[in-house]
């Protein structure tokens, strides 16, 4: 037999968005079912000239092998398929192992490549006959639509010892994407669980979580964890929910998802047992989706003018709550753009209010149709006649608001935990804090909460795309990671809940199959499941103990709210009942009040009516002892009741942050913000320091201010 020799061909990286889109639109797999013969087309032309250019800066993630006839080595035999990807990725292996057949994948090094055994048990190698070629090629050049295209297998552990032969095509994922966090989870049934409880050992600690939450006829309510994906990848076949179930439950000879979550999202999900089971599902679903068109034509008959909803406007028949679920997310509070909007104030605590007073309505959007990511979200669909876009609705009632967390700057450990852990993405510059928001989804689109929740200025956590993380390096062009480098966004989003009606089965005459089948039929029975926490809870837990813990708090806002709808009332009502009444400048605080050591301070305007609306300007520091509390508006409270009593109606915290004043030195540093006024202007509150701390005589000041204002300092 003619012995072989293999052909090497390294494809380069392609961008990180829609890595996979873009791979299979190369190597011509089907993206969608009406493309797919077009694209099988495609793959059998790369395969039969698979010649792709070399960038020299970059390094491949996949390799082509094609086995030819080599007749200057006639007295060697054919090689097996180890030996054929030992010759093309060999440069790339490292033998880590004394046994080569050791087929141990769950805790690979980083800085170690796979070896052949390894990839096939992850699955990580496709294969196409040379028949299978030589037809592809032949239906090519005919260019006939109708005939049968042949698509790669993939090759597992099984078919370590075939031998290749000539015109045979390997391609071989040599740097699989990993999910090793499905090597910590606890996959196996509650039945499974007691079965082996004896022959667990005492000193395994802590035990691992428990993946299957809830059992029932025909189907299990599981909690997926993070990072893990629901389905095989194109480079990984064993790292998955599904494949990890099957492994775990072989008693199961049916197992298979109903629904999908992305792998960046964790929480409840329900997987079907029995092929009756997944048939009501999907009736379920279906008919969900015809209650959602019903409602979207409805609301085509009326012009939308609100993108908040009436819950009176939703059915809430037992039909239209037929499959419930509900999320949990941390979202980022970030300082809002009022540039167009003079009268409102851009602290935290107003833009958290502005989500708070969403609690308990329903929000809509419309998502228009498209097949790329980031999707696009607005609040009523274009009117341009000439757009060809479809838009669909999508709704979600916001259930609860927590209270504010604070995250006073990147490198806080809430921070850290949060968004540092991700070695992509950092945290973007305007967020200041985060809380956590419950959600009922009533509509099931893609990225619906993503979206939505960025277009109403709140993105989730870590999400990348949609604004709530900063990719780190992103223009470096010396950056070299690899398609398997690229990191999975950790999003701080979970589906908490989930519920149904339970299936009561029937045995039922189907014609289509022409024979009887079992079919499923709500009951009156609600089946449901709930999860406490979600991975972020400890870390927020966490961050309550430290310096920053009376940053805000229910009597903090209590307190700001008071104050500043006692600011609004005196611009508007108070005007006319104090017209006349003179202005006592001379009872009026000092311009400058410092308190010495790291302390908040406020910046109060205060203007005159009736001296043309003349201005005056207070700065005011103290600690928490002076003013009664840890809080920027106990610092303002007597201030403000001062300028209040010498006749002044229209008052203004402009802002705030803190000042270290060194009360030996003469020194004093402004900088930071406040949570519930904004970020005060640094400068011109220096200028208040060095100007009106002048001496008596007109000498040189006797205080020396600086400032900062830099975003990262609080």
């Amino acid at each position: 037999m003619a012995s072989c020799w293999v052909i090497l061909q390294q494809v380069v990286p392609f961008q990180r968005r829609s890595v996979v889109h873009r791979l299979c639109r190369h190597m011509g797999w089907p993206t969608s079912s009406s493309s797919s013969r077009r694209n099988s087309r495609l793959f059998s032309s790369s395969l039969a000239t698979p010649t792709i250019t070399i960038s020299s800066d970059s390094s491949s993630f996949f390799t082509h092998a094609l086995v030819q006839d080599d007749s200057e080595n006639d007295d060697e035999g054919g090689l097996t398929l180890v030996e054929v990807v030992h010759r093309s990725v060999g440069t790339l292996v490292v033998q880590n192992e004394a046994n080569e057949d050791n087929n141990d994948i769950a805790v690979p090094k980083q800085e170690q490549r796979l070896t052949p055994h390894q990839l096939l048990a992850l699955g990580s190698i496709w294969y196409m006959p040379a028949a299978d070629m030589e037809h592809n090629n032949k239906n090519k050049q005919r260019e006939d639509p109708h005939s049968l295209i042949y698509k790669p297998q993939r090759l597992s552990l099984s078919n370590r010892s075939m031998v290749l032969q000539k015109g045979d095509y390997l391609r071989i994922h040599h740097t699989p994407r990993r999910f090793t966090a499905v090597y910590d989870q606890d996959w196996s049934s509650h039945q499974d669980s007691l079965k082996n409880s004896s022959a667990v050992s005492e000193l395994q600690s802590p035990p691992r979580h428990k993946i299957i939450v809830h059992e029932g006829d025909g189907f299990w309510i599981i909690d997926k964890p993070p990072l893990v994906p629901v389905h095989a990848m194109v480079d990984n076949r064993l790292e998955n929910v599904v494949e990890q179930l099957k492994m775990h439950n072989q008693d199961e000879d049916y197992v298979t998802t109903t629904q999908r979550i992305d792998i960046n999202t964790s929480g409840l999900m329900v997987v079907a047992t029995k092929p009756s089971f997944a048939a009501y599902f999907a009736q379920l679903l279906r008919r969900k989706t015809k209650q959602i068109k019903k409602q979207e034509h409805r609301n085509d008959n009326h012009q939308v003018k609100s993108a908040a909803v009436s819950s009176n406007d939703l059915c809430c028949s037992k039909d239209a709550l037929n499959i419930q679920k509900e999320y949990k997310c941390l979202v980022c509070i970030q300082e809002q753009d009022v540039t167009n909007h003079p009268n409102r104030s851009s602290s935290i605590v107003d833009s958290w209010q502005m989500l708070k007073d969403l609690q308990g309505s329903i929000v809509r959007h419309y998502l228009e149709s498209s097949d790329r990511a980031p999707k696009r979200f607005e609040k009523l669909p274009p009117t341009n006649e000439t757009s060809t876009s479809k838009w669909s609705e999508c709704l979600l009632k916001i259930r609860h608001v927590s209270p504010l967390i604070p995250i006073p700057n990147p490198n806080s450990s809430l921070a850290h935990a949060l968004w540092a852990q991700q070695k992509t993405t950092s945290v973007p510059p305007n967020v200041k804090a985060v809380c956590e928001v419950e959600i009922q989804l009533l509509t099931g689109r893609t990225h619906q909460i993503r979206g939505q929740l960025s277009k109403l200025g709140f993105p989730i956590v870590g999400d990348e795309q949609y604004g709530g993380a900063i990719p780190k390096d992103c223009s470096d062009p010396t950056d070299t990671k690899t398609f398997a480098d690229q990191d999975v966004q950790l999003l701080a989003l979970q589906c908490c809940h989930i519920g149904f009606w339970e299936a009561d089965y029937e045995v039922v005459w189907n014609r289509k199959r022409r024979r009887d089948i079992m079919q499923g039929f709500p009951s009156d029975r609600w089946v449901s499941a709930s999860l406490e926490s979600a991975w972020w809870t400890p870390y927020v837990k966490l961050s309550t103990s430290g310096d920053d813990v009376g940053t805000t708090s229910n009597e903090d806002l209590e307190l700001l709210r008071k104050q500043k709808q006692h600011q609004s009332t005196q611009q508007t009502s108070n005007l006319a009942s104090t017209a006349g009444k003179p202005r006592r400048v001379d009872l009026l605080p000092p311009t400058v009040q410092l308190s010495p050591g790291k302390n908040k301070y406020i910046l109060i305007k205060a203007v005159d009516d009736d001296d043309d609306g003349r201005v005056y300007w207070f700065v005011k520091s103290a600690s928490p002892t002076e003013c009664g509390g840890p809080y920027h508006a106990n610092v303002a409270q007597d201030t403000l009741e001062w300028i209040e009593a010498a006749g002044f109606t229209n008052i203004q915290v402009t802002g705030g942050g803190r000042i270290d004043y060194d009360d030996e030195d003469k020194r004093a540093h402004v900088y930071g913000f406040s949570y519930g006024f904004g970020k005060g202007d640094h400068f011109h509150v220096s200028k208040l320091i060095e100007q009106f701390s002048a001496s008596p005589d007109g000498g040189q000041c006797s205080i020396r201010a600086t400032y900062d204002d830099s975003k990262a300092l609080y």
